[in-house]
């Protein structure tokens, strides 16, 4: 998991890219593979920033795809870091 952040939406998309680019250079190094498809991005970005919600993170020169929710160490977390969707379920569990 790679967490970044910056005074714009621009400037977290650059510094992402550029420790993507540093950690995909360390596997080529280091003879790993990686495979681009099996990457998930998330963002989070909060309502004070203005500019675009959707950021462009690349790996060999591929976009990753965006997703809007994902689950983290067994919790749900959605694109404003609230937890709607891991309370959604476990109420579904105690529901079955």
């Amino acid at each position: 998991m790679i967490l970044t952040r910056g005074n714009t939406v621009v400037d977290a998309e650059n510094y992402m890219n550029l420790e993507v680019r540093k950690i995909l250079e360390w596997a080529i190094s280091n003879k790993l593979n990686v495979i681009e498809h099996k990457i998930k991005c998330y963002a989070y970005v909060s309502q004070e920033k203005k500019g675009k919600g959707h950021i462009e993170i690349y790996i060999n020169n591929k976009i990753l795809n965006q997703f809007n929710k994902s689950k983290y160490l067994g919790i749900i977390f959605d694109s404003k870091l609230t937890l709607r969707g891991h309370n959604n379920n476990i109420e579904k569990s105690f529901q079955n």
